[in-house]
């Protein structure tokens, strides 16, 4: 079908759109999720999903260079090493928290 008036364009493109989004045909991403293997073994989940320590928390912070640009409330990473001792209870709990809420938000 030839269209060269732009009012007749713009109305058998409509149609054609909605057609498209109202059919019942399965959409081509559930049809493809079946062909896509697992990468996560159920074991690896499980290890993914569960509560960080102190010690991971310590390690990460620590390994991280102190010259980095600072996070959100303007600290940089030596702030947080070099006030470790006095800081660390409170900067776990804060670690955990945060963590908590990210998963959370992801379901």
């Amino acid at each position: 079908m030839w269209l060269e008036q732009l009012s007749l364009i713009k109305q058998k493109f409509i149609d054609d759109f909605s057609a498209r989004l109202n059919s019942s045909c399965q959409s081509q991403s559930e049809n493809v999720s079946s062909l896509i293997p697992l990468i996560v073994t159920p074991q690896e989940n499980v290890d993914l999903i569960k509560s960080v320590t102190e010690n991971e928390i310590h390690t990460a912070l620590f390994e991280m260079d102190p010259h980095k640009a600072p996070g959100l409330d303007g600290f940089g990473a030596s702030f947080f090493q070099d006030h470790w001792p006095s800081i660390k209870d409170q900067y776990v709990l804060m670690s955990k928290s945060s963590l908590i809420l990210v998963n959370s938000s992801k379901r």
